[in-house]
Formats: structure tokens, sequence, C-alpha cells
């Protein structure tokens, strides 16, 4: 069973050094002036492991 350590019920916004590049999914959107989105507003929220690393 997995536990996850967070759950975003926003959308998040990070500025990425990746410029150029567009993609899109359900979860994440990248736009052409590096800014990712994580969609925390879709569904029930987005949840996910990655920070667990950093609990350790």
């Amino acid at each position: 069973m997995n536990v996850y350590v967070y759950c975003l019920r926003e959308d998040y916004q990070y500025q990425s050094s990746i410029k150029g590049r567009e993609f899109e999914n359900e979860w994440v959107r990248l736009s052409k002036d590096g800014i990712i989105t994580v969609k925390g507003t879709n569904y029930k929220g987005y949840a996910g492991m990655a920070a667990a690393q950093n609990l350790k």
C-alpha cells in the first residue's frame, strides 16, 4: 500500500530552465516560457512520493 507524502489541491507553478518546448497531459503542463504547472485542481488533487527521500 502506498501512502502519499503530499497532496496538492491547487495548481503549483515553477519556473524551470526548459525553454522553447511544450508538453501537457492530465497532471502536468510545460509552457514554451519554461513554466511547469502541476495540476493540483485536477480530480482530487495531485499526490506524490517525490519528497519522501528528503524525510530520511
